[in-house]
């Protein structure tokens, strides 16, 4: 979640989504579902058994999974303001329930738009698709998300239903938001833009980010968090110097704010998480945090569940980011699991409370992990990981300077936080 939690109503105007939908859909623009498997359990490890395993695809899976798990554990507790040690061995073995009664192992708003960037540029092969990505967003609102943030919410409500209508949108209302929704979808993008030079890393991160954020904090930090994966993925494993390199990066690029988030994470002068609580600072300083201590998986996991507030979220974003650490088999399997079987009964009837949460909230099969992270659907991604920036907007190519000219037509703001 976000800074501003709200959830969505009828009275948005769901009726345009749901033509917009129905339109692109018989123009074949969106033919996610007839590429999803049904099978549980086939994708991450299949895919690594049949493609030999290599350290990256796997610490990539980590990075994914890793936030994906965080964010179903942390919703337990989501804005609780204390969190007791029976309340966390539950979040920990991914119970489900909390404010919004999800089944066990069920993700939340977090990871349902990682799967959407996943599913756009899976369809992209290579290219930062922004119409693409436009798309599986408007999309995703149009399915009536249980929990969903204001700078979200503002963004995927624009006056024109596609990427250009998003960015005037988000150019108008949402300069001031700091919320932390644009880094707690990112990690397919991450892994995605790993191979990128820094210089285009930064600017498909403009991009993608634009799409609900234009604050300059929320674009720079969001840059940070994906070099530092990328750096991992690329095959550092000394802390020390990928914090260096992270923080040296930093400078280099005058973004002194996150310097001193940075230094903060460093000296243990870490926030409250129970104060502006969708805040991205939070997260950005505790992964980090974790990061430069040595902190493992589930201990940084548990740690960040454990101080309340935004924990779905804020567990999303260190998991992706300690997690890229970890090929996915080192992760704990039955947390993997639980994630990746999940699956719904679209003739089930909800007939009482119990079977709310037993059987946690429907939501369609492409925000479904294990019918999206298949291994058929990984292994087309993994095959076309860019190594140069080329992106799509509004039906037009653009690489090189051109991508530069695209980035001035949408400028950056520099409020302070409310």
């Amino acid at each position: 979640m976000e800074l501003i939690q709200d959830s969505y109503s009828d009275k948005d105007g769901s009726s345009s989504y749901e033509s917009f939908i129905i339109e692109s859909e018989t123009q074949e623009i969106l033919p996610i579902e007839e590429k999803l498997e049904s099978k549980k359990d086939e994708g991450v490890y299949s895919f690594l058994d049949m493609n030999k395993n290599t350290r990256f695809t796997s610490q990539s899976l980590g990075s994914i999974l890793g936030a994906f798990i965080g964010d179903a554990a942390g919703a337990h507790v989501e804005f609780f303001s204390k969190v007791n040690d029976s309340q966390l061995e539950d979040a920990m073995n991914l119970v489900g329930g909390g404010p919004h009664r999800i089944a066990s192992g069920q993700i939340t708003d977090d990871s349902e738009l990682a799967l959407c960037i996943f599913h756009a540029l899976l369809k992209s092969q290579g290219l930062l698709n922004l119409d693409e990505i436009a798309k599986m967003n408007i999309k995703w609102i149009s399915t009536r998300p249980f929990d969903i943030g204001f700078t979200t919410k503002t963004a995927f409500t624009p006056l024109i239903f596609n990427a250009k209508g998003i960015f005037e949108q988000v150019k108008s209302n949402n300069q001031s938001s700091q919320s932390n929704g644009c880094i707690m979808r990112v990690t397919p993008f991450a892994v995605w833009a790993s191979q990128l030079s820094n210089q285009d890393l930064y600017k498909a991160v403009y991009l993608q980010t634009y799409m609900t954020h234009c604050h300059q904090l929320a674009i720079d930090s969001t840059y940070l968090y994906c070099l530092a994966i990328k750096l991992i993925l690329n095959g550092l494993k000394d802390r020390k110097i990928i914090f260096d390199t992270v923080k040296e990066e930093a400078f280099f690029r005058n973004q002194f704010i996150l310097c001193e988030w940075l230094e903060e994470a460093q000296q243990f002068n870490l926030p409250q998480t129970t104060i502006n609580d969708g805040w991205l600072k939070i997260a950005f300083i505790y992964s980090f945090h974790y990061l430069i201590s040595g902190s493992d998986y589930k201990q940084s996991l548990r740690s960040i569940i454990q101080k309340g507030g935004d924990t779905d979220t804020n567990a999303a974003i260190v998991g992706g980011l300690i997690g890229a650490f970890n090929q996915i088999q080192d992760i704990d399997p039955t947390m993997v699991r639980k994630v990746m079987n999940l699956r719904f009964n679209s003739e089930m009837i909800y007939q009482s409370d119990y079977d709310e949460r037993k059987f946690g909230i429907k939501r369609p099969d492409f925000l479904v992990p294990g019918l999206s992270l298949t291994s058929t659907n990984l292994y087309e991604f993994f095959r076309f990981i860019p190594k140069e920036l080329k992106v799509i907007f509004q039906g037009k190519l653009y690489e090189g300077n051109q991508v530069d000219d695209l980035i001035k037509q949408y400028p950056l703001f520099n409020q302070s936080n409310d």
